[in-house]
């Protein structure tokens, strides 16, 4: 029984010892390079202290930070004389990334590193001066007559734990002698509520990075989870909030020629738009109205020559912001992201969900025909497609040997829908040449358009054009809006042109007819090749001396096309491209 009573008398003393024991001075420079003294500054001045041992990227003291920014806040409204100081307790944190930590949770009150003296002056409270440390988040809150209040935490329960502390606040401002004769002022704890919810596409793909926002009595902000959803910390429940949200990267994504197309007939009125979702996706400038000169930005933003929509938004969102009385424990919020720009659904969400490649299998061929070529020579390089007559839209970017060939630009006498606004030239330098275009009427010319060069050195076609698929997404449309991938192939036969030749009607239907006109009496050899350059037919023709024409029956030819060689002697003479209907 003495032992007893002896180690209560011992354990008694020790306690009384802790918990009577004064904060001890200390001076710091915060990140904001202001100096402080802890009795000066503050006690002396009737100010109670609240200091936080934290550092940045603790997981609890991240959590904990909005309940501390909210306390600091209502502090502040009600004007209590007392003030906040974070000290770091570990040695790597510095002033760049404990201002971001202070940014990120809008805490308004001094910080301090090791660099500013945080390490000595949070010393006492890790030591056991004050009692058991149990790591970090600990709240001390020091009266203004030096007195402790060590460690108010309320382990699971953080709104507890704030009113426990706002409580220690309270008291340390109220003379011990007025506190004996004052009611006991019951903690006030204020409900809090947790959010969920999600954000999906018009395709039903959940949207990752976008950025939540909620503004009121506790401002939070985050990010999207991979699958479109998203969680908050808790929240004040019985105050209103404002919910907006933001994407704003990559304004290209899901942006092809197809949906130029798709805006373009629902200007035309040949297929109008049926839902809300495409009037505000077609909208690139902002206007309220779906316009020709929304396919001009859609246009100038696929070819590069613009880096974003007008209105400096990629992703729109319906309801775009929404108010909220009040909040209920565990409410689902629901949003749909609509891509500006994105008709047909293919942009990525950067999620769980990815968008599919749309680009069928099937391809088209582009075709140019070979040309041997010195330096210092002009080329110009036809461009034809086996489907010209069916093409409502394509889109690729071509590569060449910038030091084989250097671009002059678009001959734009050969083709009556393409022009300049089509291509974007901004990358010749590098080899680069991309071309997005559309059109509502079946292309009548052989070749879709024409580019010149000027050789720098001798060379041959075969070796240097190519389709780049990584710098744009090479596909082209039908009439009927099925996609195609893109081939580029090289027709390795020369072209000679010793002879003047005209081959006529182009694209033809029955009967092509070909003009040439020479010197002397000639036997021709007329050969008509098919795509992949398998003879098709050949004949014979004893010519005549001075302008003649030489027919070549197309009629049970399937539409497509062909290669006409006009030889004599074992000696092509020329090569002609004929389309046929």
């Amino acid at each position: 029984m003495r032992i007893q009573l002896t180690l209560f008398i011992f354990a008694f003393i020790f306690s009384t010892q802790l918990t009577a024991q004064k904060a001890p001075n200390f001076k710091i420079t915060t990140t904001d390079s202001e100096s402080i003294d802890l009795y000066q500054t503050y006690l002396n001045e009737g100010t109670t202290v609240v200091i936080e041992l934290f550092f940045v990227n603790c997981p609890p003291c991240r959590q904990f930070a909005p309940f501390m920014s909210t306390l600091y806040k209502d502090m502040q409204e009600r004007e209590i004389a007392v003030e906040f100081i974070s000290l770091s307790v570990v040695a790597n944190d510095n002033d760049d990334n404990v201002n971001e930590f202070k940014t990120d949770f809008e805490h308004d009150w001094p910080f301090a590193h090791y660099g500013g003296g945080s390490r000595e002056a949070a010393q006492p409270y890790q030591d056991g001066t004050f009692g058991t440390y149990f790591g970090t988040p600990t709240i001390v809150v020091i009266s203004p007559d030096g007195t402790v209040n060590y460690d108010t935490r309320a382990l699971g329960n953080n709104a507890q734990w704030i009113a426990n502390i706002e409580q220690a606040i309270l008291d340390s401002q109220t003379p011990v002698n007025d506190m004996e004769m004052e009611e006991e002022i019951p903690p006030v704890v204020r409900p809090m509520a947790k959010v969920t919810g999600g954000i999906s596409t018009t395709q039903g793909d959940g949207l990752s990075g976008v950025s939540v926002a909620f503004s009121g009595a506790k401002d939070t902000v985050l990010t999207t989870n991979a699958d479109g959803t998203f969680e908050t910390a808790n929240l004040i429940a019985d105050t209103s909030y404002t919910i907006t949200l933001a994407k704003n990267d990559d304004h290209v994504n899901g942006v092809t020629t197809l949906d130029i197309v798709l805006i373009s007939k629902h200007i035309l009125g040949i297929d109008t738009f049926t839902m809300a979702h495409q009037h505000l996706a077609a909208d690139a400038n902002g206007s309220g109205s779906v316009t020709t000169f929304d396919l001009v930005q859609l246009r100038q933003l696929i070819l590069g020559k613009i880096d974003e929509f007008p209105t400096g938004k990629s992703w729109l969102f319906d309801p775009e912001s929404q108010f909220l009385g009040a909040l209920t424990d565990l409410q689902t919020l629901q949003f749909t992201a609509i891509k500006m720009g994105d008709l047909n659904g293919s942009a990525s969400t950067g999620g769980l969900h990815q968008s599919e490649d749309r680009t069928a299998a099937k391809k088209i061929e582009l075709l140019v025909d070979n040309q041997n070529f010195k330096s210092g020579e002009t080329i110009r390089i036809p461009f034809y497609s086996s489907q010209s007559s069916n093409l409502q839209g394509l889109q690729f970017a071509l590569d060449f040997d910038p030091e084989v060939l250097q671009l002059e630009g678009l001959h734009d006498e050969l083709s009556t829908t393409f022009s300049a606004n089509n291509f974007s030239f901004l990358q010749k330098d590098k080899g680069y040449i991309l071309t997005s275009w559309n059109t509502e009427e079946k292309i009548t010319e052989a070749a879709l358009f024409e580019l010149t060069f000027t050789a720098l050195r001798d060379g041959e076609l075969t070796d240097i054009l190519s389709v780049n698929q990584s710098l744009m997404k090479a596909e082209a449309y039908d009439f009927q809006l099925a996609t195609y991938g893109i081939n580029l192939s090289v027709n390795p036969e020369p072209i000679f042109t010793e002879i003047d030749v005209e081959l006529f009607p182009n694209p033809v239907v029955n009967t092509a007819h070909l003009t040439l006109n020479n010197d002397e009496k000639i036997t021709w050899e007329i050969t008509v090749f098919g795509v992949n350059g398998q003879i098709v037919k050949q004949q014979k023709v004893i010519g005549s001396k001075g302008l003649q024409t030489l027919q070549i029956n197309m009629t049970d030819f399937p539409s497509g096309i062909y290669t006409v060689q006009l030889a004599s002697e074992n000696q092509v003479n020329r090569t002609l491209r004929l389309v046929k209907q």
